[in-house]
């Protein structure tokens, strides 16, 4: 126990030896507790968290190769409570080919480098891209070299500590995956909240979209495998069907493109975005929603090229009908559309379900047809006393 111990000392010795004599941006992070303070507020309108950015455990190999500093005045995230979708999804870096055992990035799009997101711990969560430079070879001195990114995870991942942090040259303590908190032992150790086996992961944090970050796994516990390309879906959360992203354990690291409108106000590199993504307004609703199933959600599925006509059941809706465009009469109600068409098997006949315009009462006859079933039994009325006047000439 002695020699671990002075083994300790001596490499804490040793790491803060190698510590720049100043931070550029505040004081040095803490090495022990207490920790900086994070701060979760709401506004009704936006999700606010004010962090300095430093890694809330006791680690001394966050400080390696650069020291962690806090970020003065702290750093305050705004995050929108109701999300707006993009048009389509915002890339952040797409992968291009291996050079020398690291994975080059494509650069265009080029990578969206600096912070995508952050933890409920206060530590910032970057994109899976890097310069070139660090530990692969640049065009401009290899001109073998496909692109001038490369896979952060790769190619500084000896630099990391044990929740998968590190800081940049500019003393901004980060994660580039979540290699590092992929257990409850690491969520612990990093001051996350474990998950439950059995259980749908954890929530972890937000990006800078307002989407939520989960752990890895979805309903009853299970990787979950029906994700977008942004590695996120949609189901039942809280009882809600909510959008959220999932932290894999493999490239995309953290997310694949943003689903919603980044904030720009968290990462001036999004203030460029094309208006082909309609942001920052964004859609209310999602263009190419992703539904996964479980055990709450047994038989959703979703619509996509290959089955136009998707499904969405729940335990109070067990065969209730999206249409698509190979099934445009069954009709799903919604803002634009507020009547709906509901057929079941006990009842092959659609009853018609209209909005709060035009009826009121779901399920129930709307004005035009209150009035077509008085004027029916009018007629049958004036039918009958006929027959019983000719009845009595006769």
């Amino acid at each position: 126990m002695a020699i671990v111990a002075l083994f300790a000392v001596a490499l804490v010795a040793s790491v803060a030896a190698q510590l720049p004599g100043n931070c550029s941006t505040g004081p040095t992070c803490p090495f022990s507790a207490p920790f900086e303070a994070v701060s979760i507020t709401t506004d009704g309108t936006y999700r606010y968290v004010t962090t300095t950015g430093c890694p809330p455990y006791n680690n001394p190999l966050w400080h390696t190769p650069n020291a962690a500093c806090k970020a003065q005045p702290p750093i305050v995230f705004q995050l929108p409570l109701r999300p707006a979708y993009a048009a389509q999804p915002i890339p952040v870096g797409e992968q291009a080919s291996v050079y020398k055992g690291i994975t080059y990035l494509k650069n265009s799009p080029a990578p969206q480098l600096g912070v995508l997101g952050v933890f409920l711990n206060g530590v910032r969560i970057f994109g899976f891209g890097s310069p070139c430079g660090y530990s692969s070879p640049c065009p401009a001195t290899d001109a073998s070299a496909p692109t001038n990114y490369v896979d952060a995870v790769q190619s500084e991942g000896r630099t990391t500590d044990y929740c998968g942090g590190h800081a940049d040259p500019m003393s901004h303590y980060h994660i580039h995956s979540g290699l590092g908190i992929g257990n409850a032992t690491q969520r612990v150790a990093c001051n996350l909240p474990a998950d439950v086996a059995g259980n749908h992961s954890e929530l972890l944090g937000w990006m800078i979209d307002g989407f939520a970050m989960y752990g890895r796994y979805s309903l009853g516990g299970q990787v979950p495998t029906q994700l977008d390309a942004c590695h996120g879906h949609t189901h039942n959360i809280s009882g809600v069907p909510t959008y959220h992203y999932h932290l894999p354990d493999a490239f995309p690291w953290t997310i694949g493109c943003f689903k919603g409108c980044p904030l720009v106000a968290n990462n001036m590199a999004f203030s460029s975005l094309n208006s082909s993504y309609k942001c920052p307004t964004g859609l209310s609703t999602d263009p190419s929603p992703v539904y996964e199933t479980g055990p709450s959600n047994p038989t959703s599925v979703y619509a996509g090229p290959s089955n136009p006509t998707s499904v969405y059941a729940g335990p109070s809706n067990p065969t209730s009908v999206y249409a698509g465009s190979s099934n445009p009469t069954s009709v799903y109600a919604g803002p634009s559309n507020p009547t709906s068409v509901y057929a079941g098997s006990s009842n092959p006949t659609p009853n018609v379900n209209t909005g709060p315009n035009t009826n009121p009462t779901p399920n129930g006859l709307g004005g035009s047809q209150s009035a077509l079933v008085a004027t029916t039994s009018l007629l049958l009325s004036v039918t009958y006393i006929t027959i019983i006047i000719i009845k009595m000439n006769f």
